[in-house]
């Protein structure tokens, strides 16, 4: 299962309601501010959602395995994501995650989503 941005949460969120049948998560520059019933980006994207870190926490130890990854000059984002990556790293899960030297599209996103695939 993979996604970016918005398709990152929401691929985290489709893993976490059916553990059984995703082996890997691939979420890039994860819009990690959102929740079920926000319509627009908040003013503050750094505060911290529990929504999707009680999801990830929620799911059976090692479920699946975890790729995050967000860039370097995405400074409101990335230290979300790391917390994150920390959230399911204490619940057990198999989690990795990568600053890459790049921004919120898919000009970055695109290589190391080639180098997670072929290693999935």
């Amino acid at each position: 299962m993979a996604g970016q941005s918005l398709g990152g949460v929401a691929a985290l969120a489709f893993a976490a309601a059916h553990p059984d049948v995703v082996d890997q998560v691939l979420a890039y520059s994860p819009s990690v501010w959102w929740r079920p019933g926000r319509t627009a980006r908040p003013s503050d994207v750094t505060a911290r959602e529990d929504w999707i870190h009680a999801l990830v926490a929620g799911c059976p130890s090692g479920a699946f395995g975890i790729r995050l990854a967000s860039g370097r000059f995405e400074e409101e984002l990335t230290p979300g994501v790391a917390a994150l990556a920390d959230t399911a790293r204490t619940a057990g899960h198999d989690v990795s995650h990568t600053v890459y030297a790049g921004g919120h599209d898919e000009v970055w996103w695109a290589a190391l989503l080639l180098d997670h695939l072929t290693s999935a």
